[in-house]
């Protein structure tokens, strides 16, 4: 058996507050056989990528980003 060990940063050394990545939102669900599911509506997203950390208050609900030139193609 072999054990794999990574170090987890401190709070102080983790981007908190930002983008990390983007998505396509291709439909809803009010069922799923998913551990993270946990209704009543989920939204069913394709296409997942990460982008370098963007600093970015958040909002409820969606809202748009003004991305640097170049970063999000």
């Amino acid at each position: 058996f072999m054990h794999i060990w990574q170090e987890i940063p401190s709070k102080s050394k983790i981007d908190k507050g930002g983008i990390i990545g983007v998505a396509d939102i291709t439909g809803i669900t009010r069922d799923m056989n998913s551990p993270w599911f946990f209704g009543p509506i989920g939204l069913i997203i394709e296409n997942a990528k990460p982008l370098p950390f963007y600093p970015c208050q958040g909002a409820l609900g969606f809202f748009n980003v003004d991305y640097p030139d170049g970063m999000y193609v």
